[in-house]
Parts: structure tokens; sequence; C-alpha cells
């Protein structure tokens, strides 16, 4: 998860077109370090984002995962304008989408692309889905 990378290392992985999983949470949990995800994305890495599962990490939760990117990124860049959110859902579709070799077939709302979607209330992001039917 590329935890302990030199400012070398870092130009190799750009140099060499290495894509990066990026799992803030399952890092935060195995203590293993932090990706330095601002210099990589300086670097012109692809930088995706993951949660490693269940058993390093104790959900799935993609939205919460955003969330930590985020929050870490500023941290570790002492820059509270690191990691905007939309970096941090570019990271979690299109990214992620171009790691796998599928960017061209996912990832983004584009004609032809498989594609999920799911609509949130803007006002109520907390609330988890079906919590709040028949109510208004």
């Amino acid at each position: 998860h590329m935890t302990q990378l030199t400012d070398a290392e870092v130009d190799r992985v750009a140099a060499c077109k290495v894509s990066v999983a990026h799992c803030p949470e399952s890092n935060m949990k195995l203590a293993s370090g932090s990706c330095p995800v601002p210099r990589l994305l300086a670097a012109g890495v692809n930088v995706a984002l993951g949660t490693d599962g269940c058993a390093s990490n104790n959900d799935l939760d993609m939205f919460g995962e955003m969330r930590t990117a985020a929050l870490h990124a500023k941290l570790i860049a002492s820059n509270p304008e690191a990691l905007p959110a939309p970096e941090a859902l570019h990271m979690a579709t299109l990214a992620g989408a171009r790691a796998l070799g599928l960017g061209d077939v996912t990832g983004s709302l584009e004609p032809g692309k498989a594609a999920d979607i799911q609509v949130l209330c803007r006002h109520r992001v907390q609330v988890p889905p079906g919590l709040t039917r028949g109510r208004r």
C-alpha cells in the first residue's frame, strides 16, 4: 500500500505508471504507516481508494474511507486543502477503475460505460438507506 515510500521511490512509481491502492483505515488499524497520497498525486500517480477488507478494517464503507483519506491527506501534508472531496471521490471511482485496467469500461457516468449510481440526500447523508421510508 506504499506506506514507506522515499521521494526517489515516488518518482519511480510515477515513471513506471504504477497504480496505488490507498486503504487509509486499514493502514491506521494495522499501524503500517502513511501513504503519501498528496506527493503521489503531485507526481502524477493514479491513486485508487479501497478498504482492504473487513479483517484489517472492520467494514467496507467507501464513504467512510473517502472521508478518512481526505482528512489523513490534510494531516500528513500539513495542508487543509490537500485531497479535497472531489479528488477523494475520483480515487474511489475512476481511479479505481483505471487501476484495474477498466477505466474505459466503468468508473464514471458516461454514455456507453457500465455504471451503478447511488442517489444521496445532500441534507441527510448520515442517514442509512431505508431508515426514512414513509417519512418526509
